[in-house]
């Protein structure tokens, strides 16, 4: 079989794509390096496509300068008709299978092919490592540096002419396939030589992640499994070796760097708070050990101070490096519904301790004293109830009403009841929330008395204070902000609160240009809502009742 080759080039009529076959060369390194110094003086590659439009690579924001939604204002919870969407699932195992779902049903005409670009050559190294797991052909690299790979077939003696070569592409700024034989000609040995220690540390490192207990006997039964392919345990051994070491190796260096962070964040953002806690480490006279951190920056808490409703949602999410722990965070939602992340710490665990430590600094920064003026929601965390009942003993506590359904409805499968609970967590008074109570109490006696275990005042907003100008029951706020940072709560520490706080200035920013921009007194979103009302307003009608009190129907 020939070997095929994409030329570019430059004519009368502007710039063309030419594919040439060519006969294989015995000389394999010789032959790809000559066509790779080709490559680049004649520019052989995919044909390039230059973009005019700025908004392919920024998006709408490189154009659009209306008002531009940044898809965390949970605006479903809104509407009184809309079931709000279910929970979405933060469970690292379920993310890594699917992941490895998604990695896995990519065919080998997929993984390589000619022309094919890699963001490095450790991407390209990946692909065909999953080439050979996925064909089950042994192949080996025959040059490895960092701007150019190649790889032959193992097999020497049926002289197999498959190969494959991959170069830096100047024009792209990537690793391209230059060259690329896709025929075999040998037998499936059922061993792979790309399948080394480090090639399975890789291949296990997020499954040991989240599954320490893995044993490198397992390791080895997946393989044969997943690939048909034969390791020792002794390699899988090695391998998880390896991940352990070079994690102990990263963190040691990584949490060697906080204290200079901190001092990095205060000088750059005078009156912010950033607190760091350590306990003695393991060994006597040994180093002290990170506990736990609160960051709270000027900006933010102005901002909510300013410009928000006196509503704070309070929550917990996992974090998902290597190291376990929690993210706890403290969100607002200012005059256009949309979030404002205010205060965020990271801990070991979620507990009585962290969480009144986590809300005796909230309260201090913000200015909260007994919380007799705003309101808090969450979901039901014991540790966290009491720390808002200990710190914050006067605050409205809202729980989320769709953790309320998830524990009341847990046997059960019928839609009705999601209904009917839906429509009594929406009524607006005592008289409409009895009544549709009432409904569910003829529909289901042993759902209504269990229904009755749960205080309303938490979670329907027949009973919520006025004054927060705000009508959620549901924590949308923290889940929103969870969901903006899944990515960021992978990496490590430094990295995640980095991502973090580029994240709230982006979106700080992002606000300020916008209310800048605009020419009229309200934003778009609040000008759709008061037309909505004034068009609802039209059924009502208002009858005289005593001196300046008036009484309003309806009609509905």
């Amino acid at each position: 079989m020939g070997l095929l080759r994409v030329r570019r080039t430059e004519g009368p009529e502007g710039e063309r794509v030419r594919v040439s076959r060519e006969e294989p060369n015995e000389q394999h390194n010789q032959s790809d390096e000559e066509g790779d110094n080709e490559a680049d003086q004649n520019g052989i590659g995919v044909e390039e496509e230059v973009v005019e439009d700025l908004s392919t690579h920024f998006g709408d924001d490189a154009r659009n300068e209306g008002d531009v939604s940044d898809g965390d204002s949970g605006d479903d919870i809104w509407d009184d008709d809309k079931i709000p969407d279910p929970l979405s699932s933060d469970d690292d195992k379920e993310e890594y299978e699917r992941r490895e779902e998604a990695a896995n049903t990519l065919g080998c005409e997929e993984l390589l092919y000619l022309g094919k670009t890699y963001g490095c050559a450790s991407d390209f190294k990946v692909a065909l490592l999953r080439y050979s797991l996925r064909s089950r052909y042994d192949i080996r690299l025959y040059k490895s540096c960092a701007k150019a790979l190649g790889a032959k077939c193992s097999d020497v003696e049926s002289k197999c002419p498959w190969r494959i070569y991959c170069s830096y592409e100047r024009r792209r700024h990537k690793m391209q396939v230059k060259v690329f034989v896709n025929e075999h000609c040998c037998i499936r040995s059922g061993y792979s030589k790309m399948l080394k220690t480090s090639s399975i540390a890789m291949l296990f490192e997020e499954r040991l992640r989240i599954d320490p207990k893995f044993t490198r006997t397992e390791m080895a039964n997946e393989i044969k499994r997943e690939y048909n392919l034969t390791v020792t345990e002794e390699q899988c051994g090695k391998a998880k070796s390896k991940i352990y070491r070079e994690r102990k190796a990263s963190h040691e260096a990584h949490f060697s760097r906080i204290w200079d962070y901190q001092a990095e964040v205060l000088k750059s953002n005078p009156y912010s708070t950033m607190k760091i806690e350590t306990v003695p480490g393991p060994v006597v006279q040994s180093k002290q050990r990170f506990d736990r951190l609160y960051m709270c920056f000027t900006a933010q808490r102005e901002t909510w101070i300013g410009t928000c409703r006196p509503i704070i949602g309070l929550d917990g999410a996992f974090l998902k490096w290597d190291i376990k722990g929690h993210l706890l965070a403290a969100v607002g939602r200012d005059g256009d519904n949309r979030i404002v992340p205010i205060a965020w710490a990271v801990v070991e665990v979620e507990n009585n301790i962290n969480w009144e430590w986590f809300v005796r600094l909230l309260k201090e920064d913000l200015g909260l004293q007994d919380g007799s003026k705003f309101t808090i929601i969450s979901d039901k965390q014991k540790g966290l109830v009491n720390a808002v009942k200990n710190e914050l003993p006067e605050a409205e506590h809202r729980m989320c009403a769709r953790h309320i359904l998830s524990n009341w409805k847990r046997d059960s499968k019928d839609p009705e009841l999601e209904r009917m609970f839906w429509k009594i967590a929406a009524c607006y008074t005592v008289g409409e929330f009895e009544e549709a109570l009432e409904v569910l109490k003829k529909y289901n006696k042993g759902a209504f008395d269990t229904l009755q275990l749960q205080n309303p005042r938490t979670w329907s907003r027949a009973f919520f204070r006025v004054g927060s100008f705000c009508n959620d029951n549901l924590n949308n706020l923290c889940e929103s902000f969870n969901k903006t940072i899944r990515e960021a709560r992978k990496k490590p520490l430094l990295e995640m609160l980095e991502d973090i706080r580029r994240q709230s200035m982006v979106r700080h920013a992002k606000r300020s240009i916008l209310a800048n921009r605009l020419k009229t007194h309200f934003t778009k979103k609040v000008h759709a809502e008061i037309e909505l009302d004034k068009e609802k307003a039209k059924e009502c009608r208002r009858h005289l009742a005593c001196g300046n009190m008036h009484e309003v129907d309806d009609h509905s």
